[in-house]
């Protein structure tokens, strides 16, 4: 989300959300749960949050000694039926993933059905080979009616809403007033998938 002044040569005002600090946070729980090999699924090659979520994850990974493997990191398209085949290619050739983040609410749904393809479930268990944990990056309201129920970085997206507001308020009364950055860390929710 961002505010920009065209008028204004100047650079623009901005509301984000930190994508890195979602990734890492999401991927260090993980870690700390036990998995090794997690994946990360979804949004097209060319994305920049995929790429700013990518760059979170593999960092996270680095700093605990685990190798990010390019194979683990499948892109695809913005719909169900592609998060799908996605994730049944990716679990078919490297068994051993025990954990996916879904980079929107669609990957997630195709996930499930990808991950029950191949004769596994979702779940936190990671001594169980069976299950995936999965973890998404929205807080939106057909993910909160899953079973089960997912685990996910919250988009803090009233908040994200709330400070562009303020900022673009504040702008509109004093046109001179300098840019402003503000940038919003997103909040862990764990559930049953995770």
């Amino acid at each position: 989300m961002w505010c920009h002044n065209r008028r204004s040569k100047r650079p623009a005002t901005w509301c984000l959300r930190d994508n890195q600090q979602a990734a890492s946070l999401a991927t260090r729980y993980l870690i700390e749960r036990g998995h090794r090999y997690i994946a990360y699924l979804g949004g097209q090659g060319n994305n920049l949050i995929r790429q700013q979520r990518l760059e979170g994850f593999r960092n996270t990974l680095t700093r605990y000694g685990i190798t990010p493997r390019e194979e683990f990191t499948p892109a695809c398209g913005d719909d169900t039926h592609a998060a799908s085949l996605a994730t049944r290619q990716l679990l078919e050739n490297n068994n051993a993933i025990t954990a996916v983040l879904c980079h929107s609410p669609d990957a997630m749904i195709g996930c499930i059905d990808g991950i029950h393809k191949v004769g596994r479930t979702v779940g936190k268990d990671v001594f169980l080979t069976q299950q995936v944990a999965l973890i998404g990056f929205e807080d939106m309201l057909h993910i909160n009616l899953t079973s089960p129920a997912f685990s996910y970085v919250s988009s803090a997206s009233e908040e994200t809403g709330r400070q562009a507001a303020t900022l673009m308020i504040r702008k509109l009364k004093e046109p001179m007033l300098q840019n402003q950055s503000i940038t919003l860390s997103g909040q862990l929710v764990t559930r049953e998938s995770a």
